[in-house]
């Protein structure tokens, strides 16, 4: 006759082996179930820090359309359940506070101030405000 010992180990062993198991057929979350507006901000932003994240969100709640966000057709590289979870957390908190970027709209990395062609980014000077959110400045159009 086993001692309860051995059953308590033998479940142990098997709770391992499924919990093993379980967790090695997890995969990334599937494009469809995923809001556009995470997608996007994944692709902008995943590197950055939460205040830096939820800058772009306010950002992409004023601006009111993905047209034009580079992200959107990034975010796949990053498309992780970490990076899912993280980022619709911080669009819903965007939702529900006040918006410390005040009204803006667009965004420019200090990569892309510094990379890209100036006159790509003319449309910055026409800005009536700017605030520097980490390495992004954003701006209202």
């Amino acid at each position: 006759m086993r001692r309860l010992e051995d059953y308590i180990a033998i479940l142990l062993v098997v709770a391992g082996a499924f919990a093993v198991v379980s967790l090695s057929t997890c995969k990334p979350a599937e494009a469809s179930e995923i809001p556009q507006e995470v997608k996007a901000i994944i692709g902008e932003a995943i590197g950055q820090s939460d205040k830096e994240i939820l800058a772009h969100c306010h950002a992409l709640r004023n601006r009111g359309t993905l047209k034009g966000v580079y992200g959107l057709n990034n975010w796949h590289k990053h498309n992780t359940p970490k990076n899912v979870a993280r980022v619709t957390k911080l669009w819903i908190q965007s939702g529900k506070e006040a918006d410390f970027t005040k009204g803006c709209n667009h965004w420019l990395s200090d990569y892309d101030l510094t990379h890209y062609k100036p006159k790509l980014m003319a449309w910055r000077f026409k800005a009536d405000y700017s605030v520097k959110v980490g390495s992004t400045t954003f701006y209202r159009l």
